[in-house]
């Protein structure tokens, strides 16, 4: 927000607190008495101090004992915008910062851009404030398989079509991912290859499952399951899960000899 006589400007800061800039100078809020905010500029030696009412200045004390910076407030609105893609976007939060600092490097202006680039802080030191803010919209991680609640945009993909296809069983649930346009990959395929995972699997579980075949001559993942164990058992009841799915929706896993699956590389 800018006021239109002054040029003043708030922007958030790492903190997530609001900082006002006036005439390239920085300052921070001091007090607040209601509607009055009484700012002081951050350098801890310089005693200028801005009171605002409403958010419109109403006063302005003393001279400022150091020069003006001129770069600072562009360095937070970088640093607002990479914030609110966290918000907004499930880019991970690394390629959205590296992906505005390749903007300002390709900016028109090289010799400002680089001497902002220059004073962006660096990952590692804004990092939290970054992954602070991406957590504000995403649910805290479940400490247990009976805390699994996905609903709403959490069990579908990008373009909103359903990926959570079978959620079964509670203390030894297994999940089961992958959509309509997938399995009719996967029911068409010849042949299937299996891999799991420990790895990369979520804690509350024992390994995630993934299902691949040839698509157009590529190889693609097209299902994956969150399993509670790696017992033959386990594996019985996952693939006879996704069997049964197939055939609720017309469609039959190839090729099939006795109920099982013919070949599964894994």
């Amino acid at each position: 927000m800018a006021n239109a006589q002054l040029n003043i400007q708030f922007v958030e800061n790492r903190l997530g607190k609001e900082n006002l800039f006036y005439d390239n100078c920085k300052y921070r809020v001091k007090t607040k008495r209601g509607d009055r905010c009484y700012w002081r500029c951050v350098k801890s030696d310089c005693t200028v101090t801005i009171n605002t009412l409403n958010r419109i200045p109403v006063y302005i004390r003393d001279q400022h004992n150091h020069p003006s910076d001129p770069v600072q407030l562009n360095v937070d609105q970088v640093l607002k915008r990479i914030k609110e893609r966290c918000l907004v976007e499930s880019t991970p939060v690394p390629t959205i910062y590296e992906d505005e600092l390749v903007k300002l490097r390709n900016r028109d202006s090289e010799n400002d851009s680089e001497r902002l680039v220059q004073r962006i802080p660096t990952f590692t030191t804004c990092k939290t404030s970054l992954y602070n803010h991406r957590s504000k919209t995403i649910p805290q991680l479940p400490s247990s398989r009976q805390e699994i609640n996905l609903e709403g945009k959490w069990r579908e993909t990008i373009t909103g079509d359903n990926f959570l296809l079978i959620d079964d069983g509670d203390q030894d649930g297994i999940l089961i991912f992958s959509t309509h346009f997938n399995l009719s990959h996967l029911t068409a395929a010849s042949t299937l290859y299996g891999d799991g995972t420990f790895y990369s699997c979520p804690s509350t579980f024992y390994q995630l499952y993934t299902i691949h075949s040839f698509v157009d001559g590529a190889m693609y993942p097209l299902v994956f399951a969150l399993l509670p164990g790696k017992d033959q058992a386990t594996d019985i009841r996952f693939f006879q899960l996704l069997k049964d799915y197939c055939q609720q929706h017309q469609l039959q896993l190839q090729p099939v000899s006795g109920g099982k699956l013919k070949s599964v590389a894994c």
